[in-house]
């Protein structure tokens, strides 16, 4: 058993991240034997969020540095 490891957009990248920046990073990981090692998780902790939905209260990304949303990138 390994401990539950990933990676962090904020220790690389503080608040210059984006869909563009993390999108490699994520293939790297699913590519290069870190996703085989153990490697699980990827947090993109910070300077995602556009806003809060008024009427749900849900965040919801940046438009500008998340084009695709939350979501697309998650999956």
């Amino acid at each position: 058993m390994t401990p539950p490891m990933g990676w962090n957009s904020w220790s690389t990248f503080g608040c210059n991240n984006s869909e563009a920046t993390i999108k490699p990073v994520v293939d790297a990981i699913a590519s290069n034997g870190m996703a085989a090692a153990g490697y699980q998780y990827v947090t993109v902790d910070d300077c995602w969020v556009g806003g809060r939905n008024s009427t749900t209260g849900q965040l919801y990304s940046n438009a500008t540095t998340f084009p695709d949303g939350i979501q697309a990138l998650a999956s």
